[in-house]
């Protein structure tokens, strides 16, 4: 999680919002709150993505679509913010059904705090990645 910590920095020097929003995912990580941490990570992207697309209203799927579509994300960035959409929908809106992941031939329930603080491993540094870049190739005001 260090390795984050000037990623982080960098985010705060370009812009207020997001690198609040930066730190506190942080925060809670560190403090292993990794629901929070994953909430935070996630509002972050969305946010980013918002302001890049100049938009306060669309749904995060068609978002994602015109992002790729217009050149602000690659084909990389799109894949990581698909799958971290994917684990968001099942973390947060489809908490009524079992979920789990496969990872290295183990299931995770997502019920279970090690999927979240694994979740939060493997997705923290591609999406500050892609927030830091959004922020670097600013369509954003």
């Amino acid at each position: 999680m260090n390795e984050l910590v000037p990623l982080v920095a960098e985010i705060c020097a370009k812009d207020k919002m997001l690198g609040d929003l930066s730190r506190e995912c942080l925060w809670c990580a560190e403090n292993k709150q990794y629901m929070a941490a994953l909430a935070c990570l996630f509002i972050l992207v969305e946010q980013a993505m918002k302001m890049a697309m100049d938009v306060t209203e669309r749904h995060f799927a068609i978002l994602l679509e015109s992002a790729k579509e217009n050149g602000i994300i690659g084909l990389k960035e799109y894949g990581v913010i698909d799958q971290m959409r994917e684990i968001r929908n099942k973390l947060f809106h489809e908490n009524h059904y079992e979920g789990a992941m496969e990872k290295d031939g183990l299931i995770w329930q997502f019920s279970e705090d090690e999927t979240k603080e694994l979740l939060f491993n493997e997705l923290s540094s591609p999406c500050f990645n892609v927030v830091f870049n959004l922020l670097n190739n600013r369509r954003m005001s």
